[in-house]
């Protein structure tokens, strides 16, 4: 098991507070997969019977299956603060080799795919500020990480992916990808 630097595990907490535990109430459970839908549909205009929506709603029953397989220690089908950073302990040496759990890569990709909200295989400054305000981040504070990890160019899936893996292993607190979620790290 590697060890998380403090950077790294406030990063780290700051994925769990802000994408997965959508209720705020401490825990990741399987409800809280179908409220961050329910918003992403919402903004996305996504009805509950349209292929997208169907689609999405089976990557995030993959994505809660295998975060409780990892994650889920006491098989309470609830993820704790603790048991996440003692996952993401685990997984970090084979996230550095560029080995994202299955799991995490289908989130992954359904990330990129809401952010892409054109469908052009590139995310831009709009729709990466359309996203992200859902989340708590502000337009200002979307525009400056923006640009911190686009290099002024919209984003390909292959950089999204590179930069979500620096995101969950850089501890280099100037690092592009380390604005991947905003730019309170």
């Amino acid at each position: 098991m590697a060890e998380l630097s403090n950077f790294q595990e406030n990063k780290i907490s700051k994925l769990f507070t802000m994408l997965y535990d959508s209720n705020n109430d401490g825990v990741i459970e399987k409800r809280d997969f179908d409220i961050y839908l329910q918003k992403v549909s919402q903004v996305l205009g996504w009805k509950s019977d349209s292929e997208k929506y169907l689609k999405a709603q089976e990557t995030l029953n993959t994505v809660w299956d295998g975060l409780k397989e990892y994650a889920d220690t006491d098989k309470d089908a609830k993820i704790t603060l603790e048991e996440w950073l003692r996952m993401w302990r685990d997984c970090l040496k084979d996230i550095e080799a560029g080995e994202f759990p299955a799991w995490q890569k289908k989130y992954m990709d359904l990330m990129f795919d809401v952010n892409d909200m054109s469908g052009d295989e590139l995310i831009d400054m709009e729709e990466y500020k359309t996203f992200l305000t859902q989340f708590g981040v502000s337009q200002d504070e979307c525009s400056v990480a923006f640009s911190k990890i686009s290099g002024g160019s919209d984003i390909t899936r292959e950089q999204f992916a590179s930069l979500w893996r620096g995101y969950l292993t850089s501890n280099d607190k100037e690092a592009a990808a380390n604005f991947l979620f905003g730019t309170n790290q």
